[in-house]
């Protein structure tokens, strides 16, 4: 039988590395990420053709929120680059941001030496390590980030300097003001999230929901995107499950099909939890979509659960969903019975990596 109660002695049982502490900061994260930015102001993105920012896992995850935020007001090509290499076409004309949290990510090592030799203008993002190395010898700006957390745990630090830096050049339409308000926000949501106890929790329901299930998420495909991949990845490291994430309108032109059950799928497919992440401002087709979806999928027997955005603007509506997740990912590993901060796999394969 499954246990589902969370309470505060089972937390401090399976929480050896204190990550509820991490994910409770996360507000206040954010307000020092924001001065952070003042190592490194952000040139002027008029001067340049193009805009990459390279990193992985939770050092990518602020540049897709970033990329999201400005897709309409941008100017210039915005990408985030996941990989060793970077694109050719990266020259002098690039803004190439280089963010890995350790500083010793070797894809974002690697990518951010060949930015080097293209010549592109350079702002690395570190708590140190071979990435602050190469900004110290090279005079790139480095923006410093505090040491000692997980990468996934940073975020609040890493976002609250990107928003200052793409706010002052006016591709984000956002002051201080408006960023304080909406830290507040979440931080006064945040204080409901953090009692497993209290039954009006939302984020302990969702994980008892998902808990023994597979959730699928589904968003938007526009500024919810890195939303949801915050989501599965936090499901992932945190809580140590599966989870699968698709955005609308692509997830009804194939992945539709795997919703109609038959006698060999009926088990696997009410095996899920499917999420679905919204806000009042995606596409009205897609809010269509969404519903006749949705429809579908109940019509199997399959448990949907919506989960609207809530703010006054984008940057409230994303930073307090990724709050929710990450409280709901922390939840759900302590259903599971595991550590929420320990990796084993990941720290496996990086010192298999090396002896290679």
């Amino acid at each position: 039988m499954k246990n589902d109660t969370v309470d505060m002695g089972r937390i401090a049982a399976l929480d050896h590395s204190q990550m509820f502490q991490k994910i409770q900061s996360f507000p206040d994260h954010l307000a020092e990420g924001w001065s952070l930015a003042d190592s490194a102001r952000m040139p002027d993105a008029s001067r340049y053709q193009n805009i990459v920012f390279s990193g992985m896992g939770g050092s990518a995850i602020a540049g897709d929120i970033i990329s999201a935020l400005t897709c309409s007001t941008i100017t210039v090509p915005m990408i985030i680059n996941r990989n060793y290499t970077i694109p050719d076409w990266v020259d002098g004309n690039t803004l190439f941001f280089a963010s890995s949290y350790s500083g010793n990510t070797e894809e974002t090592v690697s990518a951010l030496a060949d930015a080097g030799k293209k010549g592109a203008s350079i702002i690395c993002m570190s708590a140190g390590g071979t990435v602050g190395r190469i900004a110290e010898d090279k005079g790139y700006p480095l923006i410093f980030l505090p040491p000692g957390f997980p990468p996934r745990a940073a975020l609040g630090y890493s976002l609250g300097a990107l928003l200052r830096l793409f706010s002052g050049t006016g591709l984000l339409s956002l002051d201080e003001r408006r960023f304080n308000e909406g830290v507040n926000a979440i931080r006064s949501k945040g204080k409901e999230w953090q009692h497993p106890e209290a039954a009006e929790n939302t984020t302990i329901q969702i994980a008892r929901a998902i808990h023994g299930r597979i959730p699928v998420i589904y968003v938007s495909a526009d500024r919810l995107m890195p939303v949801g991949l915050r989501w599965k990845t936090q499901i992932n490291e945190n809580a140590k499950q599966h989870a699968f994430l698709c955005p609308y309108p692509e997830m009804n032109h194939n992945e539709i099909m795997g919703w109609e059950t038959n006698a060999h799928t009926k088990s696997m497919n009410q095996s899920m939890v499917v999420l679905v992440l919204t806000d009042k401002e995606d596409h009205s087709q897609i809010q269509k979509r969404m519903i006749i979806t949705n429809r579908i999928i109940k019509d199997q027997n399959v448990t949907v659960r919506e989960i609207p955005a809530v703010g006054d603007d984008m940057v409230e509506k994303i930073a307090g969903l990724i709050h929710m997740g990450d409280w709901i990912s922390f939840y759900l590993g302590i259903l599971n019975d595991v550590d929420p901060t320990e990796i084993r796999s990941i720290l496996y394969l990086k010192e298999a990596l090396s002896s290679v």
